[in-house]
């Protein structure tokens, strides 16, 4: 889990965004089995 987790913190990625959009970013993969696959697309 920590390797994953380094993995995901140190991608490239995350420095293609700034200020609020990491925050955004951040929030939205931490929530994205919230919602049901089905559902995904209404969104």
């Amino acid at each position: 889990m920590l390797e994953l987790s380094i993995q995901i913190g140190t991608h490239p990625f995350w420095d293609t965004l700034s200020g609020g959009d990491v925050v955004a970013a951040r929030s939205a993969l931490k929530h994205v089995h919230d919602t049901p696959a089905g559902d995904a697309d209404a969104a």
